[in-house]
């Protein structure tokens, strides 16, 4: 089976602006990020190209996190309703 390698944005200096972004993400978050980028990105490629889960950006770059961004704002959006009636 076919496998894609996802590369990050780098820039002239060397640094990788998503890995900062991503550092900031809490367990949760992070982890289902990763489960996002190896499950569907890197199982699928190009696939998902026509799917919410990615987004051409030109010249060949592709944006995966739209639609892992929703579901991640709907799932802490669940938690902190859930956590405020169990005060």
């Amino acid at each position: 089976m076919l496998t894609w390698t996802v590369q990050f944005y780098e820039d002239v200096s060397g640094k990788r602006p998503v890995e900062t972004w991503m550092a900031q993400l809490s367990g949760a978050e992070y982890a289902a990020l990763r489960a996002a980028i190896v499950h569907l990105l890197e199982v699928h490629g190009l696939e998902l190209a026509s799917t919410p889960w990615l987004t051409a950006l030109g010249r060949g770059l592709y944006e995966e996190l739209q639609e892992a961004h929703k579901r991640l704002r709907a799932w802490k959006t669940a938690q902190a309703r859930t956590s405020k009636r169990k005060r």
